[in-house]
C-alpha cells in the first residue's frame, strides 16, 4: 500500500513540474539602447496555456505582440513593426526579471524587462 502512495505521489509531482510555466501575465517595464538614447519599453503580457499574447508600448505607440509562446521559463514572440519589418524576441523569466534577445533589420539586442509594481 505504501509503495503504491509514493508511486502515485511521485507522478503527481512529476506531472505537475512539467506543466508549470513561468507567471509572465502582466506589466513588464525596461528599455534598449537606440541610436539616440534609451527607448522605454512597457510589456503587458497575456498568457492562456502556452500562447503569450498582448502589447508593447514604445515611442512609436503601442504594438500587438504576435506568434508567442510560454513554454516553462522561455517566452518567444514577435513584433511587427510594419508590414515589412518583424523583431523576434527570445526571452527566459527568472522571478521579476525578463532577460529578452531581441533580434531585427539592426542586428540583435538584450535587455532586461522588471516586472511592473502594477503588474497584475
Amino acid at each position: 500500500m505504501l509503495r503504491r502512495l509514493m508511486l502515485v505521489l511521485s507522478f503527481v509531482v512529476a506531472g505537475s513540474a512539467v506543466g508549470l510555466a513561468a507567471d509572465v501575465a502582466g506589466k513588464w517595464e525596461g528599455s534598449v539602447v537606440g541610436p539616440e538614447g534609451d527607448l522605454a519599453l512597457v510589456f503587458n503580457f497575456t498568457v492562456d496555456g502556452e500562447t503569450l499574447g498582448g502589447t508593447v508600448d514604445g515611442p512609436g505607440g503601442q504594438l500587438p505582440i504576435t506568434k508567442g509562446t510560454v513554454r516553462g521559463d522561455d517566452l518567444t514572440f514577435n513584433v511587427d513593426l510594419d508590414t515589412s519589418t518583424t523583431i523576434t524576441h527570445e526571452a527566459k523569466a527568472t522571478g521579476d526579471n525578463i532577460v529578452v534577445r531581441a533580434t531585427g533589420p539592426w542586428g540583435t539586442t538584450e535587455y532586461t524587462l522588471t516586472r511592473s509594481s502594477d503588474a497584475k
